[in-house]
């Protein structure tokens, strides 16, 4: 009995040991072959000598997802200062020579991105839904900012977003729909607004002008809020006609009665919705690991030399 337990211990000790190699192994950057991820094809290897996926329980599974969202947990604060500051900044009242090194600054970034997750082998369809997210939310924040900033609601302004947005689309033709897919239509919200901001002969416009062929995707508060907090910094230009304002403002009323939300502002959904059809589409065909081309000095250091092995 003695025997047994002292043999028992042995095991989980090694396996603990066996544990801890393959997640130091995972934590180094391991890259490619073939395009296919190294690491991955390592972790499927050891779970498979181990026949973990045999055990009713283990801790291991935990640990794999552990390390894996440690490397690649894009921090909040990060985000905000690299894209929410870039994105604010375009709608301050500095010169035009900064905000359009401002726009600049973004296609920048979202290029090096797209580079990267090319280098990375990421599948195009999952590449096309992170640039849609990215770009809903640029949509998001110019939005809103409009809405809530008076003076990011001018012509001037309006002229200037126009030209990140020019900025944008042209990124968007040179990624191509393979890299790009919609990105280009989260922006809807935006240039439906900016293109209602820098538009001529406003008195002349009616309520269905705007509402129909202007500005189809916005609601009513949303039209109403640019109407009333709009001005032409520029030109000095008259705004929509008092009657259309007081259209607006009747229509409003009516949604109120109605329970209709009178919220103008648009919600960021940083979540990348992923059906199961999307990603069955994606795995075209089976993964082969048996040629994978593991590195010798890595498995050898970690005491995996077994993942070497052709058949294993």
């Amino acid at each position: 009995l003695l025997r047994l337990r002292t043999l028992e211990g042995g095991s989980i000790v090694k396996t603990q040991y066996d544990q801890d190699l393959l997640i130091g192994c995972i934590e180094k950057p391991l890259g490619f072959s073939k395009g296919r991820p190294t690491a991955a094809c390592v972790i499927y290897k050891c779970l498979c000598q181990w026949r973990s996926f045999e055990d009713e329980e283990t801790k291991i599974f935990d640990r794999i997802i552990q390390a894996i969202n440690h490397n690649i947990e894009a921090p909040r604060i990060s985000r905000a200062n690299l894209l929410v500051g870039n994105v604010v900044a375009l709608t301050s009242a500095a010169s035009q020579n900064i905000l359009t090194d401002h726009w600049q600054e973004i296609v920048n970034n979202i290029e090096r991105f797209l580079n990267t997750l090319k280098s990375n082998n990421i599948p195009p369809f999952l590449v096309r839904k992170i640039f849609a997210q990215i770009f809903s939310f640029i949509n998001v924040q110019l939005f809103n900012s409009l809405l809530l900033r008076r003076e990011c609601c001018s012509f001037s302004n309006g002229e200037y977003v126009k030209a990140g947005l020019s900025e944008l689309k042209q990124w968007c033709y040179k990624a191509t729909e393979e890299y790009a897919g919609s990105a280009w239509d989260e922006l809807k919200h935006i240039r439906q607004a900016i293109g209602f901001m820098i538009i001529k002969q406003k008195p002349k416009k009616t309520l269905d002008d705007i509402s129909h062929d202007l500005c189809p995707v916005l609601s009513i508060q949303q039209l109403y809020r640019i109407s009333t907090m709009y001005y032409d910094d520029r030109n000095n230009t008259d705004n929509i006609s008092p009657e259309v304002i007081a259209k607006m403002r009747e229509l409003m009323t009516e949604d109120s009665n109605n329970a209709v939300s009178g919220s103008f502002l648009l919600d960021d959904d940083p979540s990348i919705p992923l059906s199961v059809d999307d990603l069955s589409k994606s795995m075209y065909q089976m993964i082969n690991i048996t040629d994978i081309e593991l590195p010798p000095p890595v498995l050898h250091k970690l005491g995996l030399d077994f993942l070497l092995s052709p058949e294993s």
